[in-house]
């Protein structure tokens, strides 16, 4: 079998390089609304174990439906879903604004999806 041509190889090269970076710009993705527990949390105040549980389903059935991308809204009304320093907990977690839920959905939800080969998008509003 002959050799490639340094000036083959390039070719070869682009066209793998322009092959995957086709396959990675597909892009099938859904919200998750944390804002009046449209879609997680169910309801205020729920323990932090439930609240994981409704958020692994969604991405179980997120996952299910072939998506690879989920925009997770982290702050919905000058709140925050993830431990900050500026910002106090969501209301939508725990029913009063401040209190820490006992884990940082964020990055429960990074950790989650990663699982899944799902690539996570944070929402602000």
């Amino acid at each position: 079998m002959k050799a490639l041509a340094p000036k083959s190889w390039l070719r070869v090269l682009c066209v793998f390089l322009a092959l995957a970076v086709t396959a990675r710009a597909e892009f099938r993705g859904a919200w998750i609304s944390a804002v009046h527990n449209l879609d997680w949390p169910s309801k205020q105040g729920l323990p932090a174990a439930q609240q994981k549980a409704e958020l692994v389903r969604l991405l179980d059935s997120a996952k299910s439906l072939g998506l690879t991308d989920v925009f997770f809204q982290v702050r919905p009304e000058g709140d925050a879903l993830y431990r900050s320093s500026l910002e106090p907990w969501s209301r939508f977690l725990s029913g009063t604004q401040g209190r820490d839920p006992g884990y940082d959905p964020l990055a429960f939800c990074i950790d989650e999806a990663g699982k899944r080969g799902i690539r996570v998008h944070a929402w602000f509003n």
